[in-house]
């Protein structure tokens, strides 16, 4: 009874960690610059960056699932 309690725990936080993971780390690997800040809209960051943090987040989700 106990094993299968402390499996589901693992399991839930696991579920919670990836969704913190994929919600919260943002689409870019450089802070904000100041025009960023300032301006109410600002254009996408490079197609490339996004790449990178996109495959940054699917390992990160992969090492979870492992």
């Amino acid at each position: 009874m106990t094993g299968r309690m402390a499996w589901s725990d693992v399991v839930r936080h696991t579920r919670t960690l990836t969704r913190l993971i994929w919600f919260h780390v943002p689409l870019r690997l450089t802070p904000k610059t100041a025009e960023e800040l300032t301006k109410p809209v600002v254009p996408p960051r490079s197609k490339e960056e996004m790449e990178i943090v996109m495959a940054e987040k699917r390992t990160a989700l992969d090492l979870l699932e492992g």
